[in-house]
């Protein structure tokens, strides 16, 4: 099933989501204590991250789960769920983004302290309900796809969004997806991508990415 062309780009993108994340969640654990450096950092790391990851819920919301749906009227129903848990993300990530707020406007005592132990808390939260949420997508939407649609108009559907995704988010996009991916994966994409996207790639944007990670990495 995983050959399909839809579904081994969703399989790519999830695979950078899961991966970027847990590596996020992983080094605060691993850290413990944060100081205000180290959160801002953090904060930075989360900030990229959660432009990709609202990215691709967009383009699910706005492009994937309706032209499936086109498919299998059966997956309608599966679509108000898939949303929700969308927003129950952006909830968390809400909550996220006011627990930094209230601590980069603190010097180091206890207060700044329990607010640093809340972030790392929330983004395990997050690193939780995205696991949940991509194991549910994937069960009801593989399915769908391989049931529903031809490969061939599988293909068209990824390169039509592809095609519509702009060139400055393509730029980090692409090498972040390289970075996360496993290296057959990563194999297998950049056998698939025209030239001109791996010269693109490898000539400035991999360059560009590696100069923003230099930033958040702790």
């Amino acid at each position: 099933m995983n050959d399909q062309p839809l579904i081994q780009s969703f399989t790519n993108v999830h695979t950078a989501l899961r991966t970027d994340l847990k590596m996020l969640d992983s080094t605060l654990k691993r850290r413990g204590k944060l100081n205000k450096y180290e959160l801002e950092r953090a904060n930075r790391w989360f900030e990229f991250y959660w432009t990709q990851l609202a990215a691709h819920h967009h383009g699910e919301d706005t492009y994937f789960y309706p032209a499936i749906s086109k498919y299998d009227a059966n997956f309608m129903p599966e679509i108000e769920l898939l949303t929700k848990q969308h927003h129950e993300l952006d909830h968390l990530t809400e909550e996220l983004r006011a627990t930094y707020s209230r601590a980069a406007q603190l010097q180091d005592g206890p207060e700044l302290a329990s607010l640093t132990a809340r972030y790392a808390g929330l983004i395990a939260a997050i690193h939780s309900c995205l696991d949940l949420h991509l194991a549910h997508e994937e069960d009801v939407l593989y399915s769908s796809i391989s049931k529903n649609i031809p490969e061939k108009e599988q293909a068209d559907l990824d390169q039509a969004y592809i095609k519509k995704v702009p060139m400055k988010e393509l730029s980090l996009l692409a090498p972040w997806l390289l970075a996360n991916m496993t290296h057959q994966q990563a194999l297998e994409m950049r056998g698939k991508v025209p030239w001109f996207i791996r010269f693109l790639n490898d000539k400035f944007w991999n360059r560009k990415y590696k100069a923003l990670v230099a930033t958040f990495q702790l």
